[in-house]
């Protein structure tokens, strides 16, 4: 069994993880947002891969290919 299961956070710990999941879901919305305020239709598929996603490196990246990608699907494409 995976013994870090049994791991006890620290409420330091606990509130830099929200923290970075409050992030992460500001930058999900901020794409979406830049993608519908530029005319661009997001795909419900689309919207799935953005909102799943959990690497803010990742988030940061497709949130700056919302601002110039010509199609809801250049957002999400592969490194």
């Amino acid at each position: 069994m995976d013994a870090s299961f049994f791991k006890v956070h620290t409420p330091q710990e606990n509130l830099d993880a929200a923290r970075a999941q409050g992030r992460n879901e500001a930058r999900v919305e901020a794409i979406v947002i830049v993608l519908e305020h530029r005319g661009i239709e997001v795909p419900l598929f689309v919207h799935q891969r953005i909102r799943h996603c959990a690497h803010s490196d990742l988030l940061r990246t497709r949130l700056t290919r919302a601002l110039t990608a010509a199609s809801a699907a250049e957002v999400i494409r592969s490194e």
